[in-house]
């Protein structure tokens, strides 16, 4: 694996989201996904995605680009449901545990908010030197985590 050192920029290329197990009444979720209160997928305007049990999708052009101080660090993603115009619920949160001393592709398992919650997902990333990302990302949310 290539090495980062802490003072480069990062950048988390968001590739997929599965679901592996679904219960519940609906027959398909609508989800949106959220970065420190900021809906990063899907973008504004764009429609919402609808699958189900065993079904993934592609999270296109959505990145997260940030520096660190620290050689491990932790970017949290929540994972939300839409249930109407209105109505929404958090599903749980997607702790992406980062090591800046190497970086290739991970997977994270969802931590559910409720143990009512059986839905079960599993978010695939990417962590990269931010000069070399090839993605093209439209969707880029500034992330400066600093400690002294």
């Amino acid at each position: 694996m290539e090495n980062l050192t802490s003072d480069e920029p990062i950048r988390i290329n968001l590739l997929s989201l599965n679901c592996h197990f679904q219960v519940g009444s609906q027959e398909t979720d609508q989800i949106y996904l959220k970065y420190n209160g900021k809906r990063i997928y899907p973008s504004k305007g764009a429609k919402f995605k609808r699958f189900s049990k065993g079904e993934g999708i592609k999270l296109e052009n959505v990145s997260l680009q940030f520096s660190s101080k620290n050689e491990v660090d932790t970017v949290v993603i929540e994972l939300w449901y839409r249930k109407n115009l209105i109505q929404n619920a958090l599903a749980g949160r997607f702790f992406l545990m980062l090591n800046i001393s190497e970086i290739g592709f991970s997977a994270t398992q969802l931590i559910r908010s409720s143990t009512q919650e059986k839905s079960h997902y599993l978010l695939h990333w990417e962590m990269r030197k931010a000069k070399e990302s090839k993605r093209i990302a439209t969707e880029t949310v500034q992330i400066n985590k600093s400690t002294d």
